[in-house]
C-alpha cells in the first residue's frame, strides 16, 4: 500500500473518508469540500477541532489609523499543526522606524508585495469551516475586521477563541499571559530569524498554534471535550484546579 504523501491526503482520508486521493487530486479536492456548518463545527470533540491562528504584523497598533503589512496563519486539525500560510502585505504606507526595528520589516520590502484585496480571499478559504484564533484576539480582529469590511464588504462569520484568554484560565499563577511567557512556560520556542521568528507573523501564529494544542490537551478530560465547549470556557469564572502536564508535545519542527 502506497504510504500518504501529505495531509491533503490525510484530510481526504480522515476527514471525507477518500482512501485513493494522491498528490493534487487530494489537493483539489480539499479546496472544493464543503466547509462545515458552525454548529457542526462547534460539536466537533477537541480532538477533532477545526481551528485556523492567524497572526498579523502591522504599521501602528490602532486599525483606524494603520495598516496590515504582514500576515501568517497556520491550520489545527486536532492536536496536529497543517499547512501554513505568510506573506507580506503592501500597507501602502511607510513602514515608522519602531516597527522596522521591532519586526525587521522595512518599507523597501513591501513595494512588490502584493496589497490585503490579493490576499485576503486566501485566508477566507482558509478560514471557512474554522474556529478563528489568535493571541490577543482583540488586536488581530480588528485590523482583520476593518479589513474584511473593505475587501468583502461584510463582516468575518466565524466563531473565535483568544488564547490570552484561555491562558488566563489555564494558567492563573503566570505573572503574564503575553506569548512570550505563555510560551516559554510550555517550552515553546520560535525559530531565531526570518519569516519564523518572534514578531514575525507566521513565526507567532506557529507558536499560538503549538500554545493552544497544548491547552487543549489538558482541558481534554476537565469537562471542556467539544470546540463549543472550549470557546465557553475562555469566558467562563468558574474555579478550576491547576493542571499536570500532558502526554505529549506539538513541536514547531
Amino acid at each position: 500500500m502506497k504510504m500518504l504523501q501529505d495531509e491533503n491526503e490525510l484530510y481526504c482520508l480522515e476527514q471525507l473518508g477518500i482512501q485513493n486521493a494522491r498528490g493534487d487530486v487530494a489537493r483539489r479536492i480539499r479546496e472544493l469540500a464543503p466547509a462545515l456548518s458552525e454548529d457542526e463545527l462547534l460539536s466537533l470533540s477537541l480532538d477533532r477541532g477545526r481551528f485556523l491562528i492567524v497572526d498579523l504584523e502591522t504599521t501602528g497598533m490602532k486599525a483606524r489609523r494603520a495598516q496590515v503589512m504582514e500576515i501568517g496563519a497556520v491550520e489545527v486539525d486536532g492536536f496536529a499543526l497543517g499547512r501554513e500560510f505568510a506573506t507580506l502585505v503592501n500597507p501602502g504606507v511607510p513602514v515608522p522606524p519602531f516597527i522596522a526595528s521591532l519586526t525587521g520589516i522595512r518599507t523597501n520590502m513591501l513595494i512588490e508585495a502584493p496589497g490585503i484585496g490579493a490576499v485576503l480571499p486566501l485566508v477566507e478559504r482558509m478560514l471557512r469551516g474554522r474556529v478563528l484564533v489568535a493571541h490577543n484576539l482583540r488586536f488581530d480582529a480588528s485590523f482583520l475586521e476593518s479589513a474584511w469590511d473593505q475587501v468583502f464588504g461584510r463582516k468575518i462569520e466565524a466563531p473565535t477563541l483568544c488564547t490570552v484568554r484561555l491562558a488566563r484560565r489555564v494558567f492563573p499563577e503566570l505573572g503574564s499571559h503575553s506569548l512570550d511567557a505563555v510560551a516559554a512556560h510550555l517550552g515553546i520556542r520560535p525559530e531565531p530569524d526570518g519569516a519564523k521568528a518572534r514578531h514575525r507573523a507566521l513565526g507567532d501564529a506557529r507558536m499560538t498554534a503549538a500554545l493552544l494544542v497544548q491547552v487543549c490537551m489538558r482541558l481534554r478530560g476537565e469537562g471542556v471535550e467539544s470546540v463549543a465547549d472550549l470557546i465557553a470556557f475562555q469566558s467562563s469564572r468558574r474555579a478550576r484546579k491547576r493542571l499536570g502536564k500532558p502526554q505529549a508535545r506539538p513541536t514547531l519542527s
